[in-house]
């Protein structure tokens, strides 16, 4: 019988290497198969997390790789978000993640005051 993570594989197998030009469809199946990926949990990331969008999705087979906008840190006056980058190996069932990835600025800084 045919898993989430199977379907995942197959329609990556379908796509030409580099970047996935449909971003719903892929997010739709990495919800689907998220709980089946080892590591998924990763940074406390569950399959929520695909409702905002997937940034700059990749497929280096064997290797997915996009990115996920977080905003943990502006819960503490942060003006910027952090991005996470994932890396998914679909052959092997596994991803892990780079939480430190880079950050984004989300609001511009308060201008300098001038004497």
């Amino acid at each position: 019988m045919a898993t989430d993570l199977d379907s995942l594989r197959g329609w990556l197998n379908q796509q030409s290497p580099r970047t996935v030009s449909n971003k719903a469809e892929l997010a739709g199946l990495l919800i689907a198969a998220w709980d089946e990926i080892q590591g998924s949990d990763d940074q406390s990331t569950d399959a929520s997390n695909f409702a905002r969008d997937i940034e700059n999705p990749e497929w280096q087979p064997p290797n997915l790789r996009y990115e996920v906008e977080r905003h943990g840190i502006t819960v503490t006056g942060s003006k910027r978000a952090t991005i996470i980058q994932w890396i998914i190996d679909v052959i092997n069932g596994t991803a892990r993640c780079n939480p430190n990835y880079r950050l984004r600025q989300l609001r511009p800084n308060a201008k300098n005051c001038d004497r």
